[in-house]
């Protein structure tokens, strides 16, 4: 809704209606439910989208959801993921996780989750950015990959 709202530059009262007007079944009935509680109490309606998103994330998601999320990122290890693999879901959950850290501690966090071999490659190679460290770890996957053995073909 965000990229959305941010392409049509909505307004924040169109980007709230227009969100009311897509909301179905029980997420609708619930936003039903939250105007009409503001009406009784005399409070204006929400016009904020922030605000309107707030309200149905505290409902329709579980007050443990982000700190899961990051137990989830902080426990993530390589193990059997290739580096492209690793690299992919280690920067989903950075991405979802939204956590404002110094570039050293993220780097960090994904060394501690990659095999020995690679790890012990970025730390020889004396990496700095989580950038060289992605580009380093996916091309030491592209060289170790073992050739595909054309000679076994069947005819």
């Amino acid at each position: 809704m965000d990229q959305f709202f941010g392409w049509y530059n909505l307004s924040e009262n169109r980007r709230v209606r227009f969100a009311k007007m897509k909301l179905s079944g029980t997420a609708q009935l619930y936003w039903e439910s939250v105007e009409e509680s503001l009406i009784r109490r005399g409070q204006p309606p929400i016009t904020n989208w922030v605000e309107m998103k707030t309200k149905l994330e505290e409902k329709y998601l579980p007050r443990s959801y982000k700190g899961n999320l990051l137990d989830q990122w902080n426990n993530l290890r390589q193990g059997g993921k290739s580096a492209n693999e690793y690299v992919a879901q280690f920067d989903e959950y950075r991405m979802r996780c939204a956590v404002r850290e110094d570039e050293m501690m993220t780097l960090s966090r994904f060394q501690k989750g990659l095999n020995d071999d690679l790890r012990r490659e970025v730390v020889l190679r004396g990496v700095s950015t989580l950038d060289e460290a992605y580009t380093l770890v996916q091309n030491y996957d592209l060289v170790t990959k073992k050739p595909v053995d054309k000679t076994s073909r069947h005819s």
